[in-house]
């Protein structure tokens, strides 16, 4: 599992696509995004994505970005 359409302290502005990927021995069925430890949106559907907005944040700001996979039960 891994964030792939940015890197560790990228400096970004405006919406942004966020893009992980993920697999696994028994299936992913949905990967989550999260800001700051807030679940922002979830996809699932292979290449995972979601378009952050950052515009309503203050500029210099610093979040954290987080994906988790679920996989299939």
């Amino acid at each position: 599992m891994a964030i792939t359409s940015l890197k560790y302290n990228d400096s970004v502005g405006g919406k942004v696509d966020v893009t992980a990927d993920a697999s696994d021995d028994v299936g992913v069925v949905e990967v989550e995004f999260y800001k700051d430890g807030t679940l922002v949106e979830s996809d699932t559907t292979s290449p995972y994505s979601v378009r952050f907005d950052f515009n309503a944040h203050a500029p210099d700001q610093t979040y954290r970005i987080k994906s988790i996979a679920m996989k299939r039960k």
